[in-house]
Formats: C-alpha cells, structure tokens, sequence
C-alpha cells in the first residue's frame, strides 16, 4: 500500500474513535410512525420494580421528555422541590 492508502485507513480509524470516544451514551432510537417523533425506551427502577419508560427525544436540542404518570408508583421516586433560582 502507498503512502496515501495508509493516510487514508489512518485518518478514518481515527476519525471513528473519535467520534466513538465522545457518544456518552448508545442507545437504540426508534421512530413512531404516525406522529413522525423519535423515542427510546429506558427501564427505571432498581431490581424487581424497574418499569420500562418511553423517552421522547427531541433531535433539535439536548431534551428528553417522558410521561411521569407511568412512573409514580415506584418506591425509587421521589419528589425534589427547587429551593433558589434557576440559572
């Protein structure tokens, strides 16, 4: 091979780690057809009271939304009042 096959395989090995490297989490997306939205589902809970939870994913911004009514029932959930100001 010449010298610039083995740049190329470099810069592409490279490039894959890299951008392996920065993903913090791998998670499988799947599409609701009928209203076009992306979502994934995570299970929530610790041990035997886990409950597998639909996550809305907004690919526009960094949010996830979720329906907190499925979800209340688990010992591990607990509400948190915001003392201060968000900034």
């Amino acid at each position: 091979m010449g010298v610039r096959t083995h740049l190329i395989v470099f810069v592409s090995i490279f490039t894959a780690i890299t951008l392996i490297s920065e993903a913090q989490y791998l998670i499988p997306v799947m599409k609701h057809e009928p209203s076009k939205q992306y979502y994934t589902t995570v299970n929530i809970g610790a041990g035997g009271m886990s409950s597998p939870v639909n996550l809305l994913l907004d690919l526009g911004t960094n949010l996830t939304w979720l329906n907190c009514r499925k979800i209340r029932l688990l010992s591990s959930l607990h509400v948190v009042m915001a003392t201060g100001r968000v900034v």
